[in-house]
């Protein structure tokens, strides 16, 4: 049986100076890499979790000098080739092949996916990737956040470098909030709804405090400046410097009795006017056009994305379909009844003889789904970006065509005014409207500001509200959360228990054992209370807390841990023969009855007799002149 989500190696590459130094494959269930000491057994384990996305904080030499290492991996039942360069520098981006290694192989370089460790905004980060093909939820947030397949590693890999009493693999700068939601993610009960609105309430708080503080400030600047505050007075105040200018231009026109010699002797107010409203008029057309423009656009890129939409989910319907139809073997011909021989090569189908679709053919539609889902994000961002400009136009348009009319009743104005007899009382009434027209862009300013006010005003109460109804919809989900998490944790809690009494009896707390109690956050685990053992008890206790948490992700189907564990250092700290023997048959026993599709990769130098043959282990027994990479 398989349980979502899933992650299996079934084969691991690595290349030195273009040769295979390490090529062997991997089965669902136990996996055991052994030798000696110093044999190269870690050097592969970090290999595994840097081919899956991890990050190695520092290469063992021979990994080092070596060139790039392939993982043949199951996704959710479905074979991808992940591919990433060895280097010293942290943050090594992942080459995605959608098939096999050998389809990869023989595959042109285009074939091939490369993603950043990173996201960003034009791009994806591998980890999105990776989780999209697990049907993992993605844990969307600030960089300080986000979680990667590095970070569900730390609670998959078992290493020897971290201290014992600790559940996750040692990282530095790490905080208890970062634990806590990869453990929520992988325990099952992160909710990816509850974490959206979570983020939803921190912005809308972010963005209501920004808003208070700007009108703070504006307020305090009106104030001080004694400035008019109420739109519905400011308005008064235009219109009556309107009708003022009106008049002015009025006693302009009148003048044309003046005699007309003076004409040529009135400042040329018409033609800086006319040279103003054409441009404003030429400003005004092109935004229209452009708005025409987006919103078209804006429909076009809508309607194409919903159908990738559609297409997307058409596509997931078909995987289903095909998924739980399987292969129809016939027995009998449908149109003649006759008995079909059943002695057919598996290639072609049994009834009319046409080729079978090969493994590379279903993982075709994997390839597909990334596809679109790439378009997806892309379009989604080009349609943003639309949105906004079109925003820009609709604000910058009013302005532009308020300007434009006054200037344009201006013009005819000035164009109807006669000369007038006195140059002095022409330049005393230009004077005038000179004022006027600047009270009534100070006006005007101060009306756009007031506007400013009222639309923050109504942003603030808006914000208001969805902030309440945010805080009562999150107080729901966490509510819906408690009984999930109560059954995930217990049943982890019981599991290491019964663990722990399966051990030879070394510690006698572990024999008598009521409880186990562990806390994700600050990263540690108790038993009855008591957390200090000697060291190989702590090894012992760490490994089945580790085990009993994929063993509880093989009962409970909501567990989003991919159903795999890596140790690498199952007799650590001194741990003494029978014991390590005891603790991977135990480990072995348990992994044959769980009856969900899994995977355990561990390594020792002290293989149980019973368990050192090809069923369950991986390669070579390994020794100080056979290593575990064969750079010779």
């Amino acid at each position: 049986m398989l349980y979502k989500p899933s992650l299996f190696l079934k084969r691991l590459i690595v290349l030195y100076e273009g040769k295979y130094v390490y090529d062997e494959k991997f089965s669902l269930g136990v996996n055991i890499i052994r030798g000696e000491n110093s044999s190269g057994k870690s050097t592969i384990m970090d290999l595994i979790v840097f081919a899956f996305g991890g990050e190695i904080t520092q290469w063992k030499k021979e990994a080092a000098m070596c060139d790039c290492v392939f993982a043949e991996v199951s996704i959710n039942n479905s074979t991808i080739t992940l591919k990433r360069e060895i280097e010293e520098k942290r943050g090594r981006p992942m080459e995605i092949f959608w098939g096999s290694f050998e389809a990869a192989s023989n595959s042109a370089g285009e074939d091939w996916q490369k993603y950043p460790f990173q996201r960003s905004e034009s791009k994806e980060s591998f980890s999105q990737v990776l989780f999209r093909a697990l049907e993992m939820p993605e844990v969307r947030g600030d960089k300080s956040l986000n979680i990667t397949m590095h970070q569900i590693l730390r609670l998959i890999y078992v290493d020897q470098v971290t201290p014992f009493d600790r559940l996750f693999r040692f990282e530095q700068f790490d905080s208890a909030l970062h634990r806590n939601t990869i453990s929520d993610l992988m325990c099952g009960f992160y909710d990816n709804i509850l974490y959206e609105k979570q983020l939803k309430l921190d912005q809308n708080n972010k963005q209501y405090d920004a808003i208070e503080h700007d009108l703070k400030n504006i307020y305090r600047i009106l104030g001080a400046a004694e400035q008019e505050m109420n739109l519905k007075k400011l308005e008064a105040v235009l219109s009556e410097l309107k009708h003022k200018s009106s008049e002015l231009y009025d006693e302009l026109r009148k003048m044309k009795e003046s005699p007309s010699d003076f004409k040529d002797k009135v400042p040329d107010l018409a033609s800086n006017i006319r040279n103003e409203l054409t441009r404003i008029k030429s400003d005004v057309a092109d935004l229209q056009d452009e708005k025409e423009q987006l919103v078209f656009e804006i429909e076009d890129s809508r309607q194409f994305i919903d159908t990738l939409r559609n297409r997307l989910e058409a596509l997931f319907k078909s995987n289903v379909t095909r998924s739980a139809l399987g292969e129809i073997i016939f027995e009998f011909c449908p149109s003649c009844l006759a008995p079909i021989n059943d002695e057919y090569e598996s290639s072609v189908c049994s009834l009319c003889k046409s080729k079978r679709e090969t493994k590379e053919d279903f993982e075709h539609p994997l390839r597909m789904q990334q596809e679109m889902e790439l378009q997806i994000f892309e379009s989604t961002g080009l349609l943003e970006d639309r949105k906004r400009r079109l925003a820009e136009i609709d604000h910058l348009l009013p302005s532009l065509l308020s300007r434009k009319d006054e200037l344009r009743y201006k013009y005819d104005s000035i164009e109807r005014a006669a000369t007038t007899e006195y140059e002095a009382v022409i330049e005393d009434i230009s004077r005038q409207i000179g004022y006027i027209e600047r009270s009534i862009e100070n006006v005007h300013e101060r009306a756009k500001l007031l506007s400013t006010i009222e639309e923050l005003v109504l942003k603030k109460g808006e914000l208001n509200s969805e902030i309440s109804i945010l805080k009562d919809e999150i107080a729901s989900l966490k509510e819906s959360q408690v009984r999930k998490k109560e059954i995930a944790y217990s049943q982890i809690a019981d599991l290491t228990v019964q663990l722990l009494k399966s051990d030879l009896e070394r510690e006698e707390s572990f024999q008598r054992a009521n409880a186990v109690s562990f806390n994700f956050g600050d990263d540690n685990i108790s038993v009855d209370g008591r957390r200090q053992f000697a060291a190989s008890s702590m090894v012992y206790l760490r490994n089945s807390f580790h085990f009993a948490l994929l063993w509880a992700s093989a009962i409970h189907s909501f567990f989003n841990y991919p159903r795999l564990a890596i140790f690498d250092n199952i007799e650590d700290k001194g741990m003494e023969l029978a014991r390590s023997h005891n603790f991977q048959l135990t480990l072995v026993n348990l992994s044959e009855k769980m009856g969900v599709d899994h995977q355990i990769i561990f390594t020792t130098s002290m293989v149980a007799p019973d368990l050192n043959n090809s069923k369950y282990t991986v390669g070579d027994y390994y020794n100080h002149n056979n290593k575990s990479l064969r750079m010779n």
